[in-house]
């Protein structure tokens, strides 16, 4: 088994995340609020906007600071992890000083985590502290204005945060004859000064899914909390990828592998299990892509691999957050990506994109089909790069 060499870079290039989103009268096509089972009786549902494909499902809302809120096969389950926040506080009052509420789905953040709360005078101790908690509330849960929303494109405008002076457009794009969604992202700098950051895409799934992300070329994955030699390994390493699952972490996983032993690494079980487990791997990779495999699903992210030396050194193309078991917060796994770290003046705007893929998976639970599955997909997805 070969996984995986093949360049992941695309033909529509980045140029395409920055080319803008064009003003336009904003159309009513598949707006309607959220299914009367998520909601609670006296609470407003957020608007939801559709894209119509014969290969996937697909709804957003410009509520919630321009957010994901579903996307699978048809008539499939939906691969996204939604919180229940989304129904019963839909219309959440953006301040420096309040609580956060994470309402999960896709949502865009600005990198790096570390400035957050450095460069405002709204919560004076959030920025003495160095908080790296929560993000800009406003880019969150501000609602955007629906530009474009057709069979095939909804276009979102965030209105400029006065805590990061950032403003967050986002589109949703039918490509490749329906079979992909595009996602693009621009953040602009509305200060009077230039700044840095990079755009992070923030895509939440539940923690039954089983994770492939390619393994670093340097074969090391760095953590954000200390790791004990008695606790299970964070993942396994399965030839060039890595697979990571709750089975895993919690030292749980005992599936037969039915791979050669030449393409297993660093796959010896641990004796011991975890009741519960919170941490975020760090991983460099040089290929751009992340499958995970959901109620007989495959999502595949696919997006430019940006070289390490592009971003900022806090963190990584890809990082993979999860919290299983927890009983202090909610079960989750985040596939996270990031853009280049770029410098931007005044009116200037930076991008980044990612593509999605939904495919019906119905093979055996094993690593060896499971792998098979996705090779040939991202072999397919080539093809039309």
């Amino acid at each position: 088994m070969r996984l995986f060499n093949n360049s992941c870079l695309y033909s529509l290039g980045l140029a395409l995340a920055c080319t803008g989103i064009s003003s336009c009268a904003p159309s009513n096509h598949g707006e309607t609020s959220i299914p009367e089972a998520m909601t609670d009786k006296g609470t407003v549902p957020v608007k939801q906007l559709y894209l119509n494909s014969q290969a996937f499902s697909f709804a957003a809302t410009p509520n919630l600071g321009g957010r994901a809120l579903h996307f699978s096969v048809p008539g499939k389950p939906n691969l996204l992890l939604i919180d229940n926040a989304v129904a019963t506080r839909p219309s959440p009052t953006p301040t420096a000083d309040g609580q956060h509420i994470d309402y999960h789905g896709h949502i865009v953040w600005l990198g790096p985590q570390s400035q957050w709360w450095t460069h405002q005078n709204l919560n004076p101790k959030r920025r003495d502290d160095g908080a790296r908690w929560p993000p800009d509330p406003w880019l969150v849960w501000n609602e955007n204005e629906t530009l474009t929303s057709s069979p095939t494109e909804i276009a979102l405008q965030g209105a400029s945060s006065p805590l990061s002076g950032i403003s967050l457009n986002k589109t949703f794009t039918v490509i490749d004859d329906g079979s992909k969604l595009l996602l693009t992202a621009q953040a602009r700098n509305n200060n009077d000064h230039s700044v840095a950051n990079n755009l992070w895409f923030n895509t939440r799934v539940t923690t039954d899914a089983v994770i492939y992300t390619p393994a670093p070329a340097h074969n090391s994955v760095r953590f954000n909390t200390p790791q004990s030699p008695h606790q299970p390994p964070a993942f396994l390493k399965l030839n060039n990828v890595l697979k990571i699952s709750r089975a895993i972490a919690l030292g749980e996983d005992s599936e037969e592998l039915h791979l050669d032993s030449a393409d297993i690494l660093d796959a010896e079980k641990s004796k011991g299990r975890l009741k519960s487990r919170r941490e975020k791997l760090f991983i460099q990779a040089n290929e751009g892509w992340i499958a995970a495999f959901i109620k007989g699903q495959l999502l595949l992210i696919e997006f430019e691999p940006i070289e390490a030396s592009r971003i900022h050194p806090e963190h990584t193309l890809i990082e993979i957050y999860y919290a299983f078991g927890s009983s202090d917060s909610s079960e989750i796994i985040e596939l996270e990506v990031h853009g280049p770290l770029s410098h931007y003046a005044t009116g200037e705007s930076i991008g980044f994109y990612e593509t999605w893929q939904a495919l019906a998976y119905t093979g055996i639970d094993s690593d060896a089909a499971r792998l098979s599955f996705l090779e040939a997909a991202l072999k397919a997805s080539n093809s039309t790069r």
